[in-house]
């Protein structure tokens, strides 16, 4: 009869007929939901137990960020100091991924059965002992509790779809709802809540299931043909990626090829934060790569040498010698991913029992022997999202042009700032405003993508894209960013030009005029959260024009604030939206 599993792979029983030798079609599912193969309510119960653990830990189960920019934080001293005072027949604390919020680490969640994931930010080293106190005695933290997510485990014993963002509920503490309403997460759904290096922990994320749908349930050129009509194309190039692989297809001797060196001792860090976060999601992808293309080997190229981004941030002496070192871990998640795949037969010769065999091997320069289909990690991470969810799933995400979503690090004095996903399609000025709160310390005057030049604040309804080979129609692009810094200065000097005090002066005349005749800003109740937000952050910059403390560009940001917000208002104040991107629009 069936005893205490340590893991969902375990067999349940001597009954269980699926083995690494010896599995069939059932079998995934039978991991998760099962057994199939027999009943028996001992082993049933025996299965739910170890999936209730994996989701749960003891009673409690407590993550940590491990991400560059928690490590730069001290994340590392409140992982072992939550493990040194939370006992362990109650609480499991491990360590996660990058959550994305890098201006509220570091971050730490709790999941309970049946109850909301809790979500912590500034829990400091000196704050770590704190938070246990509470833990043990059920209490929460609200001025630290950044959001509360969806609750983890679903009835059928596998963690709930949230590529919609967590499914967030507002919080009660001081922090800016960096996650609520505007963030898309397809990619990165499961970074910072799935365990990097847990299998079981992938598997009941719905893990590998793209991968048995494609062993047993596609063919090549069926998965091609799903992939065709999301309109997949390349996060880089903006081309179509269905031509490419079509024509590789079956090329003899090929190989899969992933480089993430990019000609760099570090690769960047989008790229380090995926590797840390979700590693087995990387190897399937690159399986599915292969299995779409019939190519039965693939690598991926490593650099050289890792640095911790944030070494050169993180408090100087014994502090920066302890995080300094963890520059590999992208790495070390990343082999110790692949190791675990392959002794679960997932990797290398007939892989999960079916007639496909795909290698994946870690390499330091690519290999020169053989003709190479290159791929990007930010394309081929869409893929077990579209192969599960379908063609027509993905394309109801971005916007005409391109469908999907772009995985982004957004920095400068921001309310908050981090790692985000958004649809392609997202003005500049709603990344600003939206999702990241609005300056700090002031308005916000001009954008630096990535490497290339700066786009001032009166074009900021450019939009999230991916390049076009020619010049479209509707707003303008900014291609493909990968980090995009904002700055409170342009380039231009910073004492206000006499005109521009002119403008602002002969400005507030009709502004204040409209203020006054609507009393203010008119706030129905029942606005939905991140509208009611907008609306009331609106109210602060025009505060600050009837102050006379803004000038010229300012009214182009509250202009374009208003416009987006006049799309999500009730009646009752269309007029009031309508008059106000009017005015604003006439001053800018």
């Amino acid at each position: 009869m069936g005893g205490e599993l340590t893991s969902l792979f375990d067999r349940c029983c001597e009954r269980c007929r699926h083995t690494l030798d010896e599995r069939c079609e059932d079998w995934l599912a039978c991991r998760t939901a099962g057994p199939f193969c027999h009943t028996d309510e001992v082993c049933s119960a025996a299965k739910t137990a170890v999936a209730r653990r994996i989701a749960f830990g003891p009673g409690a189960l407590v993550g940590v960020g491990q991400g560059d920019c928690g490590r730069g934080e001290g994340s590392g001293d409140v992982l072992d100091i939550l493990r040194k005072n939370l006992p362990d027949e109650r609480f499991e604390v491990v360590p996660t991924g990058c959550l994305g919020f890098c201006s509220a680490e570091p971050l730490v969640w709790v999941a309970r059965p049946a109850e909301p994931v809790t979500l912590f930010g500034g829990i400091t080293p000196d704050d770590a002992a704190g938070l246990a106190q509470r833990l043990l005695a059920t209490e929460g933290w609200p001025e630290k509790t950044v959001a509360h997510l969806q609750p983890a485990l679903a009835e059928e014993r596998t963690f709930r779809d949230n590529r919609h963002l967590y499914t967030v509920e507002e919080a009660g503490g001081d922090f800016y709802p960096f996650y609520l309403d505007k963030q898309m997460r397809l990619v990165t759904a499961h970074c910072g809540l799935a365990r990097p290096t847990n299998l079981d922990d992938y598997l009941m994320r719905t893990g590998l299931h793209p991968l048995f749908i494609l062993l047993h349930h596609l063919t090549p050129e069926e998965a091609l043909a799903i992939l065709e009509e999301a309109g997949l194309e390349s996060r880089i190039t903006g081309e179509p990626i269905i031509p490419v692989w079509h024509n590789f297809a079956g090329a003899e001797g090929g190989v899969i090829r992933l480089d993430l060196s990019d000609g760099r001792a570090n690769p960047s860090p989008l790229t380090r934060r995926l590797l840390e976060g979700i590693p087995f999601q990387v190897i399937e992808s690159l399986l599915l790569v292969g299995l779409m293309t019939r190519t039965m080997r693939a690598e991926i190229v490593l650099p050289e040498e890792w640095t911790d981004l944030h070494h050169e941030t993180v408090p100087t002496g014994e502090l920066r010698q302890r995080y300094a070192p963890r520059g590999k871990l992208p790495e070390e998640n990343l082999r110790a991913a692949l190791e675990r795949l392959r002794a679960n037969g997932s990797v290398g010769e007939n892989i999960l029992g079916t007639d496909f065999s795909c290698t994946v091997e870690l390499v330091r320069e690519p290999s020169g022997d053989s003709e190479a289909l290159e791929v990007d990690i930010e394309t081929i991470l869409n893929l077990p999202a579209i192969i599960e969810m379908g063609g027509g799933w993905f394309c109801g995400y971005g916007h005409g042009r391109h469908p999907g979503t772009k995985c982004i690090l957004v920095g400068g004095p921001l309310t908050a700032k981090g790692f985000l996903e958004l649809n392609l399609g997202t003005p500049l000025g709603d990344v600003v405003n939206l999702v990241c709160g609005g300056g700090s310390e002031g308005p916000i005057l001009e954008a630096v993508i990535g490497r290339g030049g700066a786009v001032p604040a009166a074009k900021f309804d450019s939009i999230l894209d991916l390049p076009d080979s020619e010049s479209l129609p509707g707003p303008p692009s900014l291609g493909a960013p990968t980090l995009i810094h904002f700055r409170l200065t342009s380039g231009t000097p910073k004492e206000k030009p006499v005109a521009a005090e002119e403008a602002v002066e002969a400005a507030l005349s009709p502004l204040t005029t409209l203020l006054v005749r609507y009393g203010g800003i008119p706030t129905p109740a029942n606005l939905p959260p991140s509208v009611l937000l907008g609306w009331q952050m609106l109210g602060q910059r025009l505060h600050i024009l009837v102050q006379g403390a803004g000038d010229g560009a300012e009214f182009v940001y509250a202009g374009q604030l208003a416009r987006h917000l006049s799309r999500e208002t009730p009646p009752e104040m269309a007029r009031w939206a309508s008059d106000l991107v009017n005015t604003l629009h006439s001053q800018s």
